[in-house]
């Protein structure tokens, strides 16, 4: 199944899908509607400008045009309404003009083409981006890091406590076992496995049914 982003975090899926995997995070606001699983990894989410940007540190941006994706944890952040259960946030840009996009890939292309001053999502998307050809660069300042997890509907009629269970048992066993770790550093040269594994999911309070 592949629906947009603002309707799989909105949940009430109707039973379409049983989880959902899109590097979507941990955060306060979707676990309203949504089962939260194990993180499978943790990445760092930093601006990226272009090249030419007299931009260097995050303080730069204040009140500049800054991209997310819609419904994203990037929108939260910027618009000072992400909540990470057990992580502390803190906002390090003041009054950015928030301009949201379906996609991280539309809004980091509008980036390049000088729509935005800057577009802040996970490194290795932006780096994707660099290299697909977009002339960009990051702004080494971190602005929080998140936790991916797997989505699953609160309002499913199948026995979700089940469910989550066992998902969390098979990424704790990637885990334990280096599988994740390993796709992590062939694939993004990075570990960001490690990090997620050590998350504790008892932190954000979820008490399943």
């Amino acid at each position: 199944m592949t629906p947009p982003w603002t309707e799989i975090t909105a949940g009430n899926w109707g039973d379409r899908w049983d989880i959902s995997y899109g590097s979507g995070s941990i955060n306060a606001d979707r676990m309203t509607r949504l089962w939260m699983t194990q993180p499978y990894y943790a990445v760092p989410n930093l601006y990226f400008v272009r090249a030419d940007s007299p931009y260097q540190a995050a303080s730069d941006l204040d009140g500049k045009e800054i991209g997310a994706c819609a419904s994203c944890s990037h929108e939260y952040y910027l618009n000072g309404e992400l909540e990470i259960p057990g992580i502390e946030v803190v906002l390090n840009v003041e009054d950015p003009v928030v301009v949201t996009y379906q996609t991280e890939v539309t809004g980091l292309e509008a980036l390049g083409e000088g729509e935005l001053d800057a577009f802040l999502c996970a490194d290795p998307v932006g780096e994707q981006a660099i290299a697909d050809g977009l002339d960009l660069r990051s702004i080494a300042e971190l602005a929080f890091t998140y936790y991916p997890s797997g989505f699953v509907d609160k309002s499913s009629g199948l026995d979700s406590r089940a469910f989550v269970e066992r998902v969390n048992e098979i990424v704790r066993g990637l885990h334990a076992d280096g599988t994740l770790q390993a796709l992590s550093m062939e694939y993004f040269g990075e570990d960001y496995a490690t990090a997620a594994s050590e998350f504790d999911l008892d932190s954000i309070g979820q008490v399943l049914p």
